[in-house]
C-alpha cells in the first residue's frame, strides 16, 4: 500500500518548524557564527545549514529584485511625466526655465534607463 496522505495540519506544523529554524539560522549567521557552529548548535549537518542559507539568499534576491524593478518602473513613469509636463510648459510659454527642466528630467530618465550620452573628446591640436 502507498503512503498515507499527510494532513494539512501536519503540513502547516512542518512549515512552522521550518520557518522557526530558518529564523534561528539567519540570526546565528548574522551574529557571526559559521555554518559549522550553526550546525553544531542546531544538531544538523553543515550541508543542511548551507542549503538553508542558500535558500534564504535566493529568496531575498528574488524579492529584492522585484522590489527594485517596481521602484525603477515607478520612477521612470514619474520622470517621463515630469519631462512631458516641462515640455508642454516650454511650448506654451517659450520660457527658457522649462527648457532647462526638460533637459534635467531627460538626464534623469537616461540614468534610470542606463543610457549614457557619448562623452565629448577634446581635440589635442
Amino acid at each position: 500500500m502507498g503512503r498515507k496522505p499527510v494532513s494539512n495540519r501536519h503540513n502547516a506544523f512542518q512549515q512552522f518548524v521550518k520557518s522557526q529554524r530558518m529564523i534561528e539560522t539567519a540570526d546565528l549567521y548574522a551574529a557571526g557564527k559559521t555554518q559549522a557552529q550553526i550546525a553544531e548548535i542546531q544538531k544538523r549537518s553543515q550541508t543542511a545549514v548551507f542549503d538553508d542559507l542558500r535558500q534564504m539568499k535566493n529568496d531575498w534576491r528574488e524579492k529584492a529584485g522585484g522590489t527594485i524593478a517596481a521602484w525603477r518602473d515607478q520612477e521612470i513613469a514619474y520622470t517621463t511625466q515630469k519631462r512631458l509636463d516641462a515640455e508642454v510648459q516650454y511650448k506654451r510659454t517659450n520660457n527658457f526655465h522649462f527648457g532647462e527642466l526638460m533637459v534635467k528630467w531627460s538626464h534623469r530618465l537616461d540614468l534610470l534607463l542606463g543610457i549614457e550620452a557619448p562623452k565629448k573628446i577634446e581635440s589635442t591640436d
